[in-house]
């Protein structure tokens, strides 16, 4: 009696490739291994931006020749965190663009102005009885923590203070003073905002 083969998924997802894509550029960058690792992120990343990337918005999953559905916060931000970490590798000014038009989409279509944070859906996705909001990390991690390390990273790289107050805006507490709580928050988010804060913090600070 044979057994089965795990179930695999043949959707091509842009948050699931961006994890892959950052891994393939942090092996290439810490090994010095040219060739493989880098050739197939940047293939999976050109990929991306010609199939799930649509009159400057994402899109969620590409099966059978065929893209749709309107991408979530960690489609865009787990992408935009990967690109940021491949131009630490090797520079491409199409995905400098790529990335800053990510997190522009970001900040357009997640924001809560009032409260602050991320939401996880687009302010023009289906009507939801609640649009929600990540804050623990599960299997991967949460969008919101992802987006704090990723405003930080380009808004230094670039010197565009809307991405450094996107920092403020990912850590900004939407729920009660129980955000500046560590044990209620996840590792992801209490560690990469503080980071993220702190880097802003000195960046404004050595401009005065």
């Amino acid at each position: 009696m044979s057994a089965c083969g795990p179930a695999a998924t043949k959707d091509t997802s842009p948050s699931w490739n961006g994890l892959m894509i950052q891994g393939m550029a942090v092996a290439a960058r810490v090994h010095q291994a040219r060739g493989s690792p880098e050739s197939s992120a940047a293939r999976a990343l050109d990929f991306i931006r010609s199939e799930l990337w649509n009159d400057g918005r994402l899109l969620a999953t590409f099966k059978d020749g065929r893209a749709h559905l309107r991408a979530y916060l960690d489609d865009y931000v787990f992408l935009a965190d990967a690109i940021v970490e491949l131009l630490q590798y090797r520079w491409r000014s199409a995905d400098v663009q790529l990335a800053t038009e990510l997190l522009d989409g970001v900040l357009e279509h997640f924001a809560d102005a009032e409260r602050g944070a991320f939401f996880f859906t687009a302010d023009d996705h289906e009507a939801l009885m609640h649009r929600s909001k990540t804050f623990n990390d599960e299997s991967l991690p949460n969008g919101n923590a992802v987006a704090a390390r990723v405003f930080g990273r380009l808004g230094h790289l670039l010197g565009d203070s809307r991405y450094l107050a996107g920092v403020l805006s990912a850590r900004c507490d939407p729920v009660g003073p129980r955000w500046s709580d560590t044990t209620t928050r996840s590792r992801s988010t209490a560690q990469r905002t503080r980071r993220a804060s702190a880097a802003s913090g000195n960046r404004h600070h050595s401009r005065r």
